[in-house]
Formats: C-alpha cells, structure tokens, sequence
C-alpha cells in the first residue's frame, strides 16, 4: 500500500486503523463459551446527525463487562444506559477501560451513544460530512470472549444515499452474523451521508461507499473498475474474494497516480481507496493498486514487521493479474514487473532485507521491501512451475491423480490458502505463512527462499521477464 502518502492526502489519521493490513488486535487470554447468549448489535445516527447510537441486546445475560473493538476508543462513550428485559433501568459504571453493568443477569439492552469525531480527530462537530472510522468504536464486546453468536443490522438506506456501510451487510436493513474475526481484527465503517454503490462479481457482492467530494470519474465507471478488480482477483482465488466487500472510494487532491493510498481491513472485508478526483476510468481501470489490496484478502493478516513476504506476494501479483485479466497488456505486465525489480535492487541501503522490513513504516523502504519481496515471489512460482513441468510423466500416471495440496505453481498455494485465510483471527508471522505455502504445496519452497533473504542485504536474482509466465 501507498502508506507513505496517506499523511499528505488526507486529515483522517484514523483511517489506517493504527494498524496495517496484516497486524491484528491481541487482547489476552478470550475464551468461546459453550452457552452463550446471542448478541445483537442494532447500529444507527441519532436524530441529530452528530452521534451513533447502538443497541446490544441478548436473548439471555448481557455480558458483565464490555470492552471497545479493534481501534475503538474509550473517549468515544458519551453515555452507557442499560435497560433490563422488563424495561427497567439499571445502574452502569464506566471504568478507565471497560463498560461494568451492574445487573447483568437482567438482560434487555444497553444502549450506548458515542461521538464518532472523538475517535477520527477529537472534533464533536457532527458527522453531516462522511467519516470513515475504526469499526471497534460501536463493536464493543464482552471483556471475557470473544462472541461466537452475534449478528449486526444498520438502517435501510434511501435510494443511492447511505449514512451507515459497514462490511457484513448488505445494506437492507436485515440481520447480519458477524464472526469471531469481526471482534479480532480491525474493521471500518462509513458514518455521514454518502453515495451507496453496489455490484456483484464472482460470488462476491460489493458495496461501494463513495464518499462527499468532486470526481471526474463517475458513478458508474467506479462500479466498473472495482468490479473489474474483484473479478480479476477472483481468478487466482478459484473462489470469491468474500462473501461481503465494502470498498471506501474518498476523492483526494494532489495525487501523482490514479490512486493514492490503499489498505485493508479483514475484521470485516474492506479496502480503503483514496483516488485522485481527476482521475478517469482508464486510468483508474488500469492502475494496480485495488488489485494489490484485494490480493491481501486472499492471504492471512501478517505481522507489521514481516512485510516483506506479503507485500511481496501483493507486489508480485498486482503485475501479473492485471495483464492476465487484460487490465495492461502482457507486454506492460512484464515490464512493470522488470522496473519494479530494478528500483527494489537500487534502492539497496545495505541492511537486510529483514531488517528492512522490520522498519519500514520508520525509514520508508517500502519500494525495497516490497520488490525485495516480489522477486522472492517470483522465485517461488518459477521453482514450481520448473518442477511441474520437468516432472516425470511415466511416474505421474503411475501414480494417479495429483494430491490436492500439490501444486504446479504459485497460483495453486495463494489459492488453497484463501479459504483459510479468511478464518484467521490472529497476525500470522511471515515464517508461518511461508510454512503454510509449503504444506500446500507438499514440498519446501517458500521457507527456504526467505529463510535465504530474510538476512541477505542482497537483492535476489530475479527471472528473467521473459521467464516469467503471466497466464495461468
């Protein structure tokens, strides 16, 4: 992602979630509870479009303590009211970190009222103007679990104009079961009034929330572009990229590229776009950041500080999708990928690559990390490629049909992995996302090649473009 630029193009130092695409909230020792009761979050603005308003209700005991979401804040509270079951009022205490109802056991709501300025920038001036905020500022959840039966509902939207998007809905007001994952890891929600876009693609259906600001780019051609980028993904997945996909559109001025900045969230599926209000369709059709992102889903959440294999992944495909889907021709697929090399191996500072990556978001190595990790990418693909098709074919149809976790390239590892995933409720280290490629695939590739550069100042001897195979 274009991290580096996000200060410069836009006044919302929340909206990176105080976390990157790979990095997850740890809060301790949660347990599943067998017995649980239902949770239901019933989200909405006040009247007076300057708060949200939240209902937690339960079929049974409300939890005893709740605590804020991935990137909430406490600050954000502006009233705790707790109604039991027979619609009496009981006594709620706010500690330094944690809601405290006094009558659990009681059942019924507890309504909070929270002012979603607290958590972008401190300002309590309304939310008129479209916000995009943690989704852990209204997700509150029990101190002691992480819910197992939950469901979210916001209000149904009018026309094309939205004041809520949030990634597990379909925006129709119905009931919507959120995950373990949705308590676990960073998540974003749209708050204010903004155009509400919608597309379905590959088995995914996406929500675009497109918010206040002149683009030249229209409606339409937006639909278009993320629906182009999904599908394209949706490819090497041999599945959809989610079920659900908010996508956040924000026009911002000044950019150099169509696109400015992207980063995900997997509490939730979203991607976060901010475009330059004068981009137009073409450009926007053909650049590569949405596919970069949305290549992030397809993989487990990874540490911040082993970027280098992820983004490197990310990197590596961003290129080779977008030719195969005819989003650049093979030609330009190829060559990005060779000037991307090219800058990653001048752009040597001689630390390690690991090193490099540790620090990244400190020094802004992002063009060494994430071609450094591209070129191991590369590696790995034409090991597997090279393997497949130098194996032997007498003994291949002795042995009869391939086992499910070989795999003949990359392709075939990023794809069994998706499911999975999707399902990852922690940040997975680069070394356990190297093994997990590995058992796959049935043989070690991956680990050995990062294990190799991980403590390299060198940058690895790519392929070839012409070596590199931009079909499936």
């Amino acid at each position: 992602m274009r991290a580096r630029r996000i200060a410069s193009f836009y006044g919302l130092a929340a909206l990176a979630l105080s976390c990157t695409p790979g990095c997850s909230h740890r809060t301790g020792a949660v347990d599943h509870l067998p017995n649980e009761s239902t949770l239901r979050y019933d989200l909405d603005v006040e009247p007076d479009r300057r708060r949200l308003r939240v209902r937690i209700c339960s079929d049974g005991p409300l939890p005893a303590r709740l605590v804020p979401g991935p990137g909430g804040e406490m600050r954000a509270l502006v009233r705790a009211r707790h109604r039991d079951a027979m619609g009496r009022l009981r006594p709620v205490s706010v500690a330094s970190a944690a809601i405290v109802l006094s009558h659990p056991a009681a059942g019924g709501c507890l309504e909070l009222h929270l002012d979603p300025g607290r958590a972008v920038s401190g300002n309590t001036a309304g939310i008129d103007r479209a916000v995009v905020i943690p989704g852990g500022v209204w997700l509150w959840r029990p101190a002691a679990y992480v819910p197992t039966h939950a469901s979210v509902r916001v209000p149904i939207r009018r026309g094309a104009e939205a004041r809520l998007s949030v990634p597990w809905t379909d925006g129709h007001g119905e009931w919507h079961r959120l995950g373990p994952t949705a308590f676990l890891l960073p998540s974003r929600t749209v708050v204010g009034s903004h155009r509400h876009l919608e597309s379905t693609t590959s088995g995914t259906r996406i929500r675009i929330a497109r918010l206040p600001g002149p683009m030249q780019a229209t409606d339409a051609e937006i639909v278009s572009w993320i629906t182009d980028a999904t599908s394209c993904v949706a490819r090497l997945a041999r599945r959809p990229v989610a079920r659900h996909l908010l996508v956040v559109v924000a026009p911002v001025r000044g950019s150099r590229d169509p696109v400015a900045f992207g980063h995900v969230t997997r509490g939730g599926p979203s991607v976060l776009l901010l475009v330059d209000e004068r981009a137009g369709a073409a450009a926007l059709r053909r650049d590569w950041v949405a596919v970069h992102e949305l290549v992030h889903l397809l993989l487990p959440p990874v540490r911040r500080d082993d970027a280098l294999l992820p983004e490197g992944i990310a990197t590596y495909y961003q290129e080779l999708l977008r030719a195969r889907c005819g989003l650049i021709s093979a030609q330009e697929g190829r060559a990005a990928l060779a000037q991307g090399f090219e800058r990653g191996r001048r752009a040597a500072t001689g630390r390690t690559l690991g090193e490099e990556s540790r620090d990244m978001y400190a020094t802004g190595a992002f063009v060494r990390v994430y071609w450094a990790g591209a070129a191991i990418a590369a590696l790995a693909d034409r090991e597997l490629r090279s393997a497949a098709s130098t194996a032997d074919p007498t003994r291949r149809a002795h042995a009869g049909p391939s086992p499910r976790s070989a795999c003949r390239s990359l392709d075939d590892a990023i794809a069994a992995i998706a499911p999975e995933a999707s399902r990852v409720t922690r940040a997975w280290t680069a070394w356990e996302l190297a093994d997990a490629l590995d058992r796959r695939c049935g043989r070690r590739v991956m680990r050995p090649l990062l294990e190799r550069w991980w403590s390299s100042s060198e940058f690895p001897p790519v392929p070839e473009p012409s070596e590199i195979v931009s079909s499936e």
